[in-house]
């Protein structure tokens, strides 16, 4: 969590741009806009606030995923239900081979 706080006060309090920020911490642009992309999200303003320790820091700008299962699909009702039901396959059976 070094590095974002580096990141947030890079930005913040030196105002230095992506390109700069990258550049100075040997990383990528892309890796710099999504941490700050994360903290804006998070709601994360520099400086940080009191007692805002680097667990904190890093729950709030990667939060564990939630799983979200998609919804159970029923079966399509293709009537085999209702003809075992009825006892259709027995009735149909005995029929064939009762010859």
């Amino acid at each position: 969590m070094r590095r974002t706080k580096e990141i947030l006060r890079l930005r913040f309090e030196s105002g230095l741009g992506l390109r700069q920020i990258a550049r100075g911490l040997l990383i990528s642009v892309g890796t710099v806009h999504d941490y700050l992309q994360r903290a804006e999200t998070a709601g994360i303003k520099w400086p940080l606030p009191e007692g805002f320790d680097d667990d904190r820091l890093e729950a709030a700008l990667f939060p564990q995923p939630t799983m979200l299962l998609p919804p159970r699909k029923t079966p399509p009702d293709t009537g085999h239900s209702m003809l075992v039901a009825k006892g259709f396959f027995e009735a149909a059976a005995s029929r064939l081979f009762m010859t």
